[in-house]
């Protein structure tokens, strides 16, 4: 992944004790508490970022109770969402994607932050019963070779433990 190793963090979120998700992040890169649907965050060092620092966002989410459980229903609510709330966004990529062992949806898109700095996310997401679990890695365009091969080394090392898989 990098020359610094690499470090696995669990992901989790406080009110959905029942899905978790592991993964490999660079080992100089810093984790960060999450909040609301985000459960971790792992950040590119500051002092080899520039303006932005490169991330890994893991969510984790329960669907409100009503809503369409299958995946390919919550990816096109999702779109919908982004649409009117992500600016200027570009879709690079869509597809379906096997992610952690699951029927997965990947997306890549471009999009301008409110900083004003062109950045380039991916990610993917799967469905376990009513939560919806994800992954993201966003970056700078120029670094894009780099944050593909980092993407795909992230999904490749994620894990993902179930309450029944966890035996909670």
């Amino acid at each position: 992944m990098t020359d610094s190793g690499t470090r696995r963090e669990i992901a989790f979120v406080e009110g959905i004790p029942e899905v978790a998700l592991s993964f490999e992040v660079p080992g100089s890169w810093s984790p960060e508490p999450g909040g609301g649907t985000v459960a971790l965050a792992a950040m590119r060092p500051k002092e080899v970022s520039g303006p932005f620092m490169d991330n890994v966002v893991v969510t984790i989410e329960r669907l409100d109770e009503g809503m369409p459980t299958a995946l390919e229903l919550v990816h096109g609510a999702m779109r919908l969402w982004m649409n009117g709330v992500v600016q200027d966004l570009h879709v690079i990529d869509e597809r379906p994607l096997p992610f952690v062992g699951r029927d997965g949806m990947f997306l890549a898109y471009l999009q301008t932050t409110e900083q004003h700095v062109s950045v380039i996310t991916r990610q993917c997401i799967t469905v376990v019963a009513d939560v919806v679990v994800g992954v993201s890695l966003t970056s700078f365009p120029f670094r894009d070779a780099e944050a593909e091969e980092l993407f795909e080394d992230v999904l490749a090392s994620c894990a993902l433990t179930t309450t029944e898989e966890a035996g909670r």
